[in-house]
C-alpha cells in the first residue's frame, strides 16, 4: 500500500479502515492488471460520477457486485 494512503487510512477510526481495508481487497480482486493507489484530491470519494468517481457513506450498504463489475470493465488492461 502506497505510504501516502496508508498515513491517511490510519487517521480514521476502525469502521473506517475496516470499509475500505475491504472495497481495496474487492478492487484488486476484480482486476488482473497492476493498481497504483495513490492521493487525489487528498480525500477518498466513491461516488460513481460524469468524471468517473465512487462515493460510498459509512452507513450505506456497499454494492459489491455491481462495482466488481465497474472495476472489471473499466481498469483491465490498463
Amino acid at each position: 500500500m502506497n505510504e501516502q494512503v496508508k498515513d491517511y487510512i490510519e487517521k480514521y477510526p476502525s469502521e473506517i479502515i475496516d470499509m475500505y481495508n475491504n472495497l481495496r481487497k474487492m478492487i484488486f480482486d476484480s482486476v488482473s492488471c497492476e493498481i497504483e493507489e495513490i492521493l487525489w484530491a487528498k480525500l477518498p470519494s466513491y461516488k460513481i460520477t460524469p468524471k468517473g468517481m465512487v462515493q460510498i457513506y459509512l452507513k450505506q450498504d456497499i454494492p459489491y457486485e455491481v462495482l466488481k463489475q465497474i472495476f472489471a470493465e473499466t481498469l483491465y488492461g490498463i
